[in-house]
């Protein structure tokens, strides 16, 4: 097995993963669709508005209450959360097995990953000082916070790379002259 190979599979099967997932993502509907800041800027905050709602479903599921609601909420937005996310990831060609990106693009989302490291690390501090100064408070703990409080963590973790560089990417120049200009 050539290493090539290895990671893969047989080549063939590797190109056409390849081929499809670069028609998805180089898509002219896709990248015409979020080609524009203004565009792709309310689909971090919907993923935002969604993680924490997700949150607050798994805690009426932890806590016992509103089981019902509780599950709800946490399909309706887990499914948002889905969605939302490709979309993200298209929209900022995130996608950790898509190669055909320049330097530059590869240091963007090194970069992205590497801010998105360290503001998870600063969330994790936050959330263990907070816990402790909480607990030294009173003698019980509320458990039904811990689940929600780890997945918003790891969503952090996920979703704050492509997120970041959703927003913060300039818009895409439309290399094809409108209609109207001529």
């Amino acid at each position: 097995m050539t290493p090539e190979n290895a990671v893969g599979g047989r080549d063939g099967e590797r190109d056409g993963r390849q081929d499809r997932l670069r028609a998805k993502v180089e898509s002219e509907k896709v990248r015409r669709r979020w080609m524009s800041r203004r565009r792709r800027r309310p689909l971090v905050v919907a993923e935002a508005v969604s993680a924490v709602l997700f949150a607050g479903g798994i805690r009426l599921l932890a806590g016992g209450e509103n089981r019902l609601v509780g599950l709800l909420v946490v399909v309706v937005t887990g499914g948002l959360l889905a969605v939302v996310g490709t979309q993200i990831g298209l929209a900022s060609r995130f996608r950790s097995d898509y190669h055909d990106l320049d330097e530059r693009q590869r240091a963007e989302q090194a970069r992205a990953r590497l801010l998105g490291d360290r503001v998870t690390n600063v969330a994790l501090a936050v959330a263990f000082v907070a816990a402790l100064l909480l607990s030294g408070l009173t003698d019980e703990v509320d458990m039904a916070a811990v689940p929600p409080a780890a997945f918003l963590l790891l969503a952090l973790n996920v979703f704050f790379p492509a997120a970041w560089l959703a927003w913060t990417q300039p818009a895409e120049s439309d290399d094809e002259p409108d209609e109207e200009e001529f």
